[in-house]
């Protein structure tokens, strides 16, 4: 394997998988060495992001889902009740435009008074 850089050791004529030289596996979240992140035993277990029970993600939850403003069930999100959004009136003016420019529409966003 002449020309072939090993990834591991940075040495030519091997590849990483048959490298002498390799350094010992780290797990990434507890930087021990022997074991990798997914077999790791100081990893939390997993959690539900909606009800924050362990032994199942999200996809899986028997618990309806909730709207994190009002509370009410079958939705994730619903606009705020304390702060309604005032109603807007669209006002479209066109302007004629002059010889050889283009035509120019502009949309004016005005809240009642």
């Amino acid at each position: 394997m002449e020309g072939m850089v090993c990834r591991a050791c940075n040495k030519e004529g091997h590849m990483a998988k048959d490298c002498s030289d390799k350094p010992p596996m780290q797990c990434h979240h507890c930087k021990q060495e022997g074991h990798m992140a997914r077999e790791c035993p100081e990893k939390p277990p997993m959690a539900c992001r909606r009800c924050g029970e362990e032994g199942h993600m999200v996809n899986e939850c028997p618990k309806p889902e909730t709207c994190k403003n009002c509370g009410q069930e079958g939705e994730s999100l619903h606009p705020p009740t304390s702060s309604p959004i005032p109603e807007l009136t669209i006002t479209q003016q066109v302007t004629a435009p002059p010889p050889a420019s283009l035509l120019v529409l502009s949309t004016v966003l005005t809240s009642p008074t």
